[in-house]
This record gives C-alpha cells, sequence and structure tokens, in this order.
C-alpha cells in the first residue's frame, strides 16, 4: 500500500470535501474545480510578490509564465493535491519576502510616541511571523513535499536574522518552527485517532532511496533515471522559461532585492536539484511548491535583459524592447499549443 500517497494530506481532503459537501457534486470534477481555483489563487500571488518585492514588469512576465507553464496548466486542470501544494509553497514565500523585505516593517503611523510606535512595530513583525507559521503548518499538511519549501525559507530567515544579529528574531524562529511541527503532529494525532496510528500514517522515505525493491514500482517505472533527463524535461517543456532561470540567479541580486531574490534561488534551487539528483523525484509534479519561484526567477531575468537592451540600444530601444514583449507573448501561446498536443491530445495521466 506504500506506493499510494501517505494519508497525511489533511487540507487537501478538507479543500476538497467541503466544496463538494456545499454544492452536493462529489464527482472527480469538483475536485480538479478546486485545484483550478489553487492555480488562479498562485497566478495572483505570483503577480502580489512581482509587483511587491521586485518591478511591476517582473509581476506581469511571472504571471504570463506562469500562466504558460506546462506542470501548472497540468495541475490546473487534475483533482491532485498538487496545485494546493504550490498555492502553499507560494504563500510560505510570500511571507518570507515580507519578513525579509525592509518595507515590511515600516509602519505608517501617525503617532508619533516612541515607545507606541516599537509596540506596533513588534506586534506587525510578530503578526507577519504567525502567518508565516501557519501557512507552514497548512502547507505541511496539504502536501508533505511543501517541508521543504517551509524549512528553507525558515532557515534563510534565521540565517537572515543572525547576519543582522536580531538574537530575538532568531529566538521566535526556532520556537515557532517547532511549534509549527508539533502542531501539524498534533492534527494528525488528532485526525488519525492516535499517537500510534499517526507515526504509521507517514510517508517512509526509505521507499525513495532504496530502487533494490519491488516497494514502489511507480516510482521506479516512471520516476527514475540519469540525473540529466529532469533538465532535459524542463529544456523540452519550457526551454525559454528554463534558460532565464539560469539567467536570473545572478541577474537577480540587486542591492535592492537580493534577499527576496536569495529566497526565490534557494526555493527553486531546493528542489530542481533533488529533482535532478535525487533517485526517484524526477517527475514534474514534485516541483509544485518551488513552480512560482521558478517563474519569477525567469521573469527577473527577462525584465533584466529588457532594460539592458533598452538603454543600450538608445532610439532603437523600445521598438528592441516590444519586439521582445511579442516573441513572450508567441512564446506562452506556443508553450500552450504544445501543453495541449503532448498532454490533453494524448490523454496523458501524470506529469
Amino acid at each position: 500500500l506504500w506506493k499510494y500517497p501517505a494519508p497525511t494530506r489533511i487540507v487537501t481532503v478538507l479543500a476538497f470535501a467541503i466544496p463538494m459537501a456545499i454544492t452536493g457534486d462529489y464527482s472527480v470534477a469538483m475536485a480538479s474545480h478546486v485545484s483550478l481555483v489553487a492555480s488562479i489563487l498562485s497566478l495572483l500571488l505570483v503577480a502580489w510578490i512581482g509587483w511587491r518585492f521586485f518591478d511591476p514588469w517582473v509581476a506581469v512576465l511571472a504571471t504570463w509564465f506562469m500562466a504558460s507553464n506546462f506542470t501548472e496548466l497540468g495541475l490546473a486542470r487534475r483533482a491532485w493535491s498538487d496545485a494546493l501544494a504550490g498555492l502553499c509553497g507560494l504563500a510560505i514565500i510570500a511571507l518570507t519576502c515580507w519578513i525579509t523585505d525592509g518595507r515590511a516593517i515600516r509602519l505608517r503611523l501617525t503617532m508619533q510616541d516612541g515607545y507606541l510606535s516599537r509596540f506596533h512595530r513588534r506586534f506587525h513583525n510578530r503578526s507577519v511571523y504567525l502567518a508565516f507559521f501557519l501557512a507552514g503548518v497548512i502547507g505541511m499538511l496539504a502536501k508533505d513535499s511543501v517541508v521543504l519549501c517551509y524549512a528553507a525559507c525558515g532557515l534563510l530567515l534565521v540565517g537572515f536574522a543572525v547576519v543582522d544579529r536580531d538574537w530575538s528574531s532568531v529566538v521566535w524562529l526556532v520556537l515557532g518552527g517547532a511549534g509549527s511541527i508539533a502542531t501539524a503532529l498534533l492534527v494528525l494525532v488528532f485526525a488519525a485517532g492516535g499517537f500510534d496510528r499517526a507515526i504509521a500514517a507517514l510517508p517512509r522515505l526509505g521507499l525513495w532511496f532504496d530502487m533494490e525493491t519491488n516497494a514502489n514500482s511507480y516510482l521506479q517505472a516512471c520516476c527514475v533515471g540519469p540525473w540529466w533527463h529532469f533538465p532535459a524535461v524542463l529544456m523540452a517543456t519550457g526551454p525559454c522559461a528554463a534558460i532565464l532561470v539560469i539567467l536570473g540567479v545572478p541577474l537577480g541580486f540587486r542591492r535592492s532585492w537580493w534577499r527576496c531574490s536569495a529566497v526565490l534561488t534557494v526555493v527553486a534551487g531546493c528542489y530542481l536539484g533533488i529533482a535532478t539528483f535525487g533517485p526517484a523525484f524526477q517527475y514534474l509534479r514534485f516541483i509544485s511548491p518551488a513552480n512560482g519561484a521558478y517563474c519569477l526567477l525567469a521573469a527577473i531575468a527577462g525584465v533584466r535583459i529588457a532594460r539592458f537592451v533598452h538603454d543600450e540600444l538608445g532610439t532603437f530601444g523600445k521598438p528592441a524592447v516590444a519586439a521582445l514583449g511579442l516573441l513572450a507573448l508567441i512564446y506562452g501561446v506556443l508553450e500552450y499549443q504544445e501543453f495541449c498536443r503532448i498532454v490533453v491530445a494524448s490523454g496523458m495521466q501524470d506529469l
């Protein structure tokens, strides 16, 4: 039975069950509608992250890349947990950027009392941290792969706090992270009806590392291959975005962006690295929590390149940028057509 997903994705079950109970429609189509809504919310969240922490044009281009992304198109039409996992991952990334961005703590207070200002600032900071921990709990209970995104963002926040010598935030993050994990486990214990049942239901990571047995025949058949298989899949399903992501890592480290860019780079790098070099993770659904970070990195590179072209070509700058925009538009349309040809027309059952 361990070839099937572990029964620990309580948030996914509730997200599917509540609309079904309200509408009386218990078909798979209703569950796929939930995935569609989660995908649309992910698009909005990508746009907000791009606009809030980077540049309005980054928001536009990242949203377009996300809307035509091969993986996202596949997740939005299926009754899987991955669209919800992608939304949860994006929420964690957004809150991490909010915490690291200096503008998040600049409150526009009308009162000038120093103590009151410090009190409101402290309350504001802690409320964002609490939202981060809550997003982590929800993400871990939506799909177990979100743990990687939550852990990476949490460790980055601790690292930033250490660099800033903000020891109170270090303590807050350590205690909050431990508390969020304990909360998720308590929810599992309550749902399972006991501690032993909850522990027995947790995923067995050994299955992903022991390819000598037949414990997970599906993974061995569909998700195992040479390391270069997964990068080749990314190039085949979105060559322009894949190349721009590589360029987006160095181009994203502007002085005002570098911490938020580091968040995107680390999250995307963790998932892409494991999918590439891991023993049985070579499938597109695995990287769903980092899909938004992937598209944002590509958009950052695209906008930086367009600005360079605009500044360097002088009189011909604007027409050249307009041509690049037209190419991006055509690229997205071609990506959607390719998705329809490969996945929809063939009836492909997995990604």
